[in-house]
C-alpha cells in the first residue's frame, strides 16, 4: 500500500466509526473475488456491498464476448476499493435507500468497447459508478460526497447524472467534476 493510499483509507476509517478503523495489509489476501470480500469483510463491515457486486460486468455481453466473467479490480487497488466501499456506505446511509455499483474495474477492452474515458480511473479499479433509485437519494448522496470533495487525502473525481454518480479516489487526473447528459 503506498502512503497515500494509506491516508485516504485512514482517514476514511477514521471519519467513519461503523468500521473497524485500521489499515489492513492486502497480501495476504487471495486475489480472487473471494479474497476481495475477505479484505472487505475484515475492515467492513459492509452490510449492503459484496464483492460480487463490485466485480460484475454491467454488460455482460460485452464482457462475455471479451472472454470476462468478472472485472476483479487489480490487488493493488485494493485499498481504494475499501475506501470507495466505504463512501458507497455513507452515500446509501445518506440516500435512505439502493445504492448499487454498477461499474468498479474496466480492463481497457471492456472499457472501450462499452465508451468509456481513455482516462478512466475505471482502468485501475479507482472508481465505483452508482446507481440511485431516485434523483432525491441521489441529491442527498451529493451533498455528502461534496463535502469530501475538497479532501486533499482523496483526490476524488466526480461525475454526476440524473440518477448516477461517478466517484474516484486518488485519481490520476486529480480531483475533477463534470456531469452527464
Amino acid at each position: 500500500m503506498t502512503s497515500k493510499e494509506q491516508k485516504a483509507l485512514q482517514m476514511l476509517l477514521e471519519a467513519h466509526d461503523s468500521f473497524s478503523g485500521q489499515c489492513i495489509d492486502v497480501e495476504p489476501y487471495e486475489e480472487s473475488k473471494d479474497g476481495l470480500q475477505s479484505f472487505l469483510d475484515d475492515i467492513g463491515p459492509f452490510p449492503y456491498l459484496t464483492a460480487d457486486e463490485i466485480v460484475n460486468p454491467h454488460h455482460m455481453d460485452i464482457a462475455k464476448e471479451l472472454g470476462y466473467d468478472e472485472l476483479l479490480p487489480p490487488k493493488e487497488s485494493w485499498e481504494v476499493v475499501a475506501c470507495l466501499s466505504i463512501l458507497h456506505h455513507e452515500c446509501r446511509k445518506r440516500a435512505r435507500g439502493g445504492v448499487f455499483v454498477r461499474n468498479c474495474h474496466r480492463p481497457s477492452d471492456y472499457n472501450a468497447r462499452v465508451g468509456g474515458s481513455a482516462g478512466s480511473d475505471h482502468l485501475n479499479g479507482r472508481a465505483f459508478d452508482m446507481d440511485f433509485h431516485t434523483p432525491e437519494a441521489r441529491k442527498r448522496a451529493l451533498k455528502y460526497l461534496r463535502n469530501m470533495y475538497d479532501n486533499e487525502a482523496l483526490e476524488l473525481s466526480l461525475g454526476v447524472g440524473d440518477k448516477t454518480i461517478h466517484v474516484g479516489v486518488l485519481s490520476e487526473n486529480g480531483n475533477r467534476r463534470w456531469s452527464y447528459s
